[in-house]
C-alpha cells in the first residue's frame, strides 16, 4: 500500500535539498590571492610614508628623501615591526631599481602618496592614501596624476596674523561692506 505524502514531509524535504545547493555554491567564493613582493615593498614604504605623515602632524611629507630621514630615526623594534630591516633598502623599487616618488598632497588625501618613479614594461605600483596598492598602466597612471587636488588659495592666517584680522584685499575680511560692495564710512 502507498502511503499519501504529506505537505510537512515535502518542506522538509524541499528545505535539505535547498541547503544542500546553497552549500555547494558556496565553494566556488574567491580564494585571496597572495600579494607579489613588489606590492609587499611598495606597502611597507607607505608604512613608512605613513608614520613619517603621523609624526608630521597629518601634514604629507614633501618627498621620499624626508621619509627616509625620518625612518633612519627610528628605533630599529619600530621598524622591524613595520617590516622593515633596510630602510635605505625600502625607499627603492626592487623593480625599476629606482628611489619610490612621493607626491605632496595639498589635503593629505589623494589617488596616489607615492610611485615608481620609472615601473617595468609600462606599468607603476602606485600607492593611495589608504595604503592600497595599484598596478597601474600608463593610461591609468596618467589619470591617477590628472585627478590629484590642485593647491587652491591659502586658507587660514598668515604669519603673525590672527584669524580673521587680515587686511583688505590678501584674502581675509578687511572692513565691513556697505549696501552697493563699497566700503562703509566711518560713522559721526
Amino acid at each position: 500500500m502507498v502511503r499519501p505524502v504529506r505537505p510537512a514531509q515535502i518542506l522538509v524535504c524541499g528545505s535539505v535539498v535547498g541547503v544542500l545547493i546553497l552549500a555547494a555554491g558556496c565553494n566556488d567564493r574567491p580564494q585571496p590571492r597572495e600579494r607579489p613582493v613588489e606590492e609587499v615593498h611598495i606597502a611597507r614604504f607607505y608604512s613608512l610614508y605613513a608614520g613619517c605623515r603621523s609624526s608630521m602632524k597629518g601634514k604629507s611629507p614633501a618627498n621620499a628623501e624626508q621619509v627616509r630621514e625620518w625612518a633612519k630615526k627610528q628605533p630599529k623594534d619600530k621598524l622591524a615591526q613595520l617590516g622593515v630591516e633596510d630602510v635605505e633598502a625600502a625607499c627603492i623599487s626592487p623593480r625599476d631599481n629606482q628611489p619610490y616618488v612621493v607626491v605632496e598632497l595639498v589635503m593629505g588625501m589623494g589617488p596616489i602618496v607615492a610611485h615608481e618613479k620609472d615601473g617595468v614594461a609600462g606599468r607603476r605600483l602606485v600607492v593611495n592614501s589608504q595604503g592600497s596598492v595599484i598596478d597601474a598602466n600608463e593610461e591609468q597612471f596618467q589619470s591617477l596624476l590628472r585627478s590629484l587636488p590642485k593647491a587652491g588659495p591659502k586658507m587660514g592666517p598668515g604669519p603673525g596674523t590672527k584669524y580673521g584680522s587680515k587686511a583688505p584685499g590678501d584674502g581675509g575680511p578687511g572692513p565691513k561692506q556697505g549696501a552697493k560692495g563699497s566700503a562703509a564710512k566711518p560713522g559721526p
